[in-house]
């Protein structure tokens, strides 16, 4: 997860995107900007995933997936009530 907010923090323009993404901006957001986004948030689902097993094969604790876990369903409202993109990628990768 670090290494992704890495990538937001050293990156104007995708910071830029992943703001819109929180405010629920992105109806605006054309391609090629609307894919990088998708890909970070495709990045992102994929770090939630693996967290989610972790927990469940008692890698982390309840404490740490706590976190995870709120941060998923903030993320995922936002997601469903983006761009179609979003929504149809989140579809499809994602278990």
């Amino acid at each position: 997860m670090n290494e992704v907010r890495g990538w937001i923090a050293n990156n104007p323009d995708l910071a830029t995107l992943y703001r819109a993404f929180l405010n629920d901006e992105t109806a605006e957001i054309e391609e090629p900007r609307i894919i990088q986004l998708n890909l970070l948030m495709n990045s992102i689902f994929d770090i939630f995933e693996k967290a989610y097993f972790a927990f469940q094969y008692g890698h982390i604790g309840q404490s740490e997936w706590s976190r995870f876990d709120k941060q998923i369903c903030i993320q995922y409202s936002h997601m469903v009530s983006g761009p179609p993109i979003l929504v149809e990628s989140l579809r499809r990768a994602a278990t």
